[in-house]
């Protein structure tokens, strides 16, 4: 599953319940994991829909939700930079554990937007090193309009 804005993507491995779970956990997982993600990507979409890098075509956090077939541990993980495809990304997993230890949406809303602060501070870091050319006040301006749409104030962290 890819999910795709303008130059910020986010690509997504979602693992399901094992298919002999009872329903309980199915609909959890669907009232859960898969509407907060929705939600979430329904934001990013909407205001982060900048070129924030010339350097870059597509910054590309990768989204995996660990379920019955494999699992991920949480945060960031994983940051690559490739100069011939012109993309950045790293890994965002949320573990099996937790989005079953969440109550709601929201609770899964709150989780990735804390991982995804932290995937754009790593990634801006990233980026500064190598001396690419990056608007990191407007990402930061669209990401904290972003959050706060889903009702989660950040705090912009340093780079």
């Amino acid at each position: 599953m890819g999910l795709e804005a303008k130059h910020i993507a986010l690509p997504a491995q979602i693992e399901a319940p094992a298919p002999a779970a009872d329903q309980l956990l199915w609909d959890k997982f669907y009232a859960t994991a898969h509407a907060g993600i929705d939600r979430f990507w329904r934001s990013l979409k909407r205001y982060c829909n900048h070129k924030y890098c010339e350097e870059l075509d597509e910054i590309a956090p990768v989204l995996r939700v660990g379920g019955y077939a494999q699992d991920w541990p949480d945060g960031c993980s994983l940051l690559r930079l490739s100069r011939k495809r012109r993309s950045i990304t790293l890994d965002i997993g949320i573990s099996n554990a937790t989005w079953r230890a969440a109550k709601s949406a929201q609770d899964i809303v709150e989780i990735l937007v804390m991982h995804m602060t932290e995937a754009f501070r790593l990634i801006l870091r990233r980026l500064k090193k190598e001396k690419y050319h990056v608007d990191e006040e407007r990402l930061w301006s669209d990401w904290k309009k972003a959050a706060e749409s889903l009702g989660v104030r950040i705090v912009v962290p340093p780079t």
